[in-house]
């Protein structure tokens, strides 16, 4: 049975008219609109959710009040389980930089009460791995998600013929179109899998965020819970409440 997960936060937000700014981006809504993170969550979960991701995707290691708060508007809006989302360091920033920053940001997520550790959207093999080494003794489980091509490589080009120390491991801000391939490459090495599809179309590093169309999105995941027995399904960029209700409906069919 495929556990669901919900769809993107910033894509919710910017409907509703919050303006997605740099640096936190979405995840300065944690701090100016609460009620707005509170509301998507649990409109998510109304539509079936059944693990809530916490809007701190793009918070640094300075922000760790943040972090925990982003654990309890989940929690507020009734979600049973929550996965504590961190987002890759800066690559060209020092080492001990960048595992200041992983490590921050999870023990703070630890604290407010995160049930599982998600280190998202890395574009490199390194990156990931840097991140579940940091993560892993922080006594939680610890998900990460590779954002891939349509090639069945990592955006930084990376092969995924790999085994990583994670609880699972994600497919996340990928076209449809680039699921299998990365997933085929991956399941030889790793037990436990998920994906997180992007309506965003990324084709030639550029960024559309019209995308695809979310029946084509739905599908290409029905598929590939077949074929990979996936564990987990939800969305990302472009991904609404109204995603995961379809999906819901799709898996359940």
């Amino acid at each position: 049975m495929t556990v669901l997960l919900d769809s993107a936060m910033g894509t919710e937000l910017a409907r509703r008219g919050f303006e997605l700014r740099a640096p936190r981006w979405g995840a300065r809504a944690i701090e100016d609109a609460p009620h707005l993170v509170r509301a998507i969550h649990a409109e998510t979960i109304g539509v079936g959710a059944q693990v809530v991701v916490t809007a701190s995707f793009g918070l640094g290691e300075r922000d760790t009040q943040l972090a925990a708060a982003s654990v309890a508007l989940a929690r507020d809006a009734g979600a049973e389980r929550i996965a504590g989302s961190i987002g890759p360091a800066d690559p060209s920033s020092p080492p001990a930089q960048r595992r200041a920053h992983l490590l921050a940001l999870g023990e703070a997520l630890v604290r407010g009460g995160c049930d599982v550790l998600f280190a998202e959207t890395h574009t490199t093999v390194g990156g990931a791995r840097e991140a579940l080494e940091v993560l892993r003794p922080l006594g939680r489980p610890v998900w990460v998600s590779l954002a891939c091509g349509t090639g069945g490589l990592t955006l930084g080009g990376n092969g995924l013929r790999v085994a990583f120390e994670a609880d699972a491991v994600f497919v996340g801000c990928t076209e449809h179109v680039g699921l299998e391939p990365a997933l085929a490459r991956l399941a030889p090495h790793n037990a436990t899998l998920g994906v997180r599809p992007s309506l965003a179309r990324t084709t030639d590093a550029g960024f559309d965020p019209s995308g695809a169309h979310e029946h084509d999105v739905v599908q290409s995941v029905l598929r590939c819970a077949e074929r990979f027995d996936l564990a987990y399904a939800g969305g990302c960029c472009g991904t609404t409440p109204a995603f995961v209700a379809s999906l819901a409906h799709a898996l359940s069919s």
